[in-house]
């Protein structure tokens, strides 16, 4: 996963500083779960997890935070300033991306290739009036392949015969932040 040779968890060993909190969640519940309100914070510097069994509501706050189901009650901050989050663009505009738990169903479209599971979130970017730039296009996904070390036979091979750790390796090079097209400071 790491890409180099680990000599497990004694490689992790070492003393971080926290730095500012970027992300805070303050009484946070959505409109169907969490059912009891949510705080976090989030610093950075710091890697978070969330645990808990099916149905605690661990998936469903990050859908609130991401956007995709309402927030019900309480504040998301970020960078310390209150931000609103109504969809999943306005996530992402915040520096927020969702890669979901189930990549198959919920991380790319597996009718299409490689390359354009790649160039999906950024058509903006890639085209110009309505048309896009396959040049352009085609750089943007050899470049994140190349970058991110996706092992696939080419850009244009269906997404579907990839490993799920090369599958996932697309779904995390799907957030705009990875892809060079993040207009803010990414988090």
């Amino acid at each position: 996963i790491v890409g180099r040779s680990t000599a497990g968890f004694q490689d992790l060993e070492h003393k971080a500083t926290l730095g500012e909190p970027l992300v805070e969640l303050r009484g946070v519940s959505g409109t169907r779960r969490p059912q009891n309100t949510v705080d976090l914070v989030v610093h950075r510097g710091e890697v978070v997890g969330v645990a808990g069994l099916l149905g605690s509501g661990r998936s469903s706050m990050a859908r609130v935070l991401c956007g995709i189901d309402p927030l019900a009650a309480g504040q998301i901050l970020i960078g310390g300033k209150p931000v609103s989050i109504k969809s999943p663009r306005d996530a992402i505009d915040h520096g927020i991306a969702l890669i979901p738990e189930d990549r198959r169903r919920q991380g790319f479209v597996a009718a299409h290739s490689v390359a354009e599971n790649i160039q999906l979130p950024v058509l903006d970017k890639l085209s110009k009036y309505s048309w896009i730039l396959t040049d352009k296009a085609k750089q943007h996904a050899d470049a994140l392949i190349k970058r991110l070390r996706v092992k696939t036979a080419s850009a244009d091979s269906a997404i579907g015969t990839l490993s799920g750790g090369n599958a996932q390796k697309v779904v995390i090079g799907k957030d705009t932040r990875l892809s060079g097209y993040m207009l803010e400071p990414a988090l």
